[in-house]
């Protein structure tokens, strides 16, 4: 077997855990699917299922991992130097989309999603997911000046994406995908104050 068989049969059968894990978080929840759950829906033996996770956890992570690689790709890296320039990226068409598809992922997993992150979650998966958001931005948005440290900025901006898709996921999602994320990007480029003061137009 060739190296591209074997990346292609590696890449297939992750495909496969990911699927059949997702189809029974949504039929029975995210605590209640075993790990040996996922192998049987898979039709693969539990030392497959270890070859390319360590746990349940782990294969949650890479689940969001792989939407958010899609995000980084759809908005590719920026740079803001001048206020104009949040507006254009407000703006952004192609970047809009990008994060409409992040919460329609949400969406589409939020049994997984509600119970890794509510009071009785894993904090574990909380702080991954949180640090995979910081990486993520890290490679999106650059700027040559802040008025507060960088580090503290990405981390509020992941800790805010995390408590409006648990808000809205808990919530029932009485919001569309879209009018969520049009909503968050709203108040990440003109703030919170002027978001709801009326000073974003």
């Amino acid at each position: 077997m060739t190296r591209r068989q074997t990346d292609l049969r590696s890449k297939r059968t992750r495909v496969f855990i990911q699927q059949a894990f997702i189809e029974l978080a949504e039929k029975r929840g995210f605590n209640r699917v075993s790990v040996q759950d996922i192998a049987k829906q898979a039709m693969i033996n539990l030392a497959t299922f270890y070859r390319y996770y360590r746990d349940k956890y782990y294969l949650a992570e890479d689940i969001f991992k792989t939407a958010l690689r899609k995000v980084d790709t759809a908005v590719g890296p920026r740079a803001f130097y001048h206020p104009i320039d949040l507006t254009r990226a407000l703006a952004d068409k192609k970047a809009e989309a990008a994060w409409i598809g992040l919460f329609e992922h949400f969406a589409s997993n939020s049994r997984i999603y509600t119970s890794l992150l509510s009071g009785k979650g894993s904090a574990w998966f909380l702080d991954r997911m949180r640090q995979n958001l910081i990486n993520s931005f890290k490679r999106i948005y650059r700027t040559r000046q802040s008025v507060v440290p960088v580090d503290v900025a990405r981390c509020f901006f992941a800790s805010a994406t995390i408590g409006v898709a648990y808000f809205w996921l808990k919530g029932g999602m009485t919001y569309s995908a879209p009018e969520i994320a049009s909503w968050f990007r709203l108040i990440v480029y003109r703030g919170y104050m002027g978001t709801i003061s009326g000073l974003s137009s």
